[in-house]
């Protein structure tokens, strides 16, 4: 099930008192997301790095950096109101490396 879907199904059924019948596959999904989150933002670093140590810009878009800095403050507003904690702090995450390397593109350039 979509991530951005599976919090009404399981307040739905919740709410009716059933069991949530969850398979395998999400079970290991839920568990294996926190660590493939962390790498994800590990991933972006080298990019963090080259545009503030090195100072290169270089093929680095401020538009799409910038955007996905905004988009993140709906996904952080997302993950609060639906108390869904690994949407809410991935994406402060994301909220603040992204914002990070579009200061330093503005900076560097």
């Amino acid at each position: 099930m979509h991530v951005a879907t599976s919090h009404h199904h399981k307040r739905k059924h919740k709410e009716k008192g059933l069991p949530l019948n969850e398979s395998r596959l999400a079970r290991f999904i839920d568990i294996v997301i926190y660590p493939i989150g962390a790498a994800s933002l590990l991933m972006a670093l080298p990019q963090a790095y080259e545009v503030w140590v090195h100072q290169n810009v270089v093929g680095v878009s401020l538009a799409t950096w910038g955007l996905w800095t905004i988009f993140s403050l709906f996904w952080i507003t997302y993950g609060y109101v639906h108390k869904n904690r690994v949407i809410f702090y991935m994406n402060i995450g994301w909220f603040v490396l992204q914002g990070f390397i579009s200061i330093g593109i503005i900076l560097h350039s």
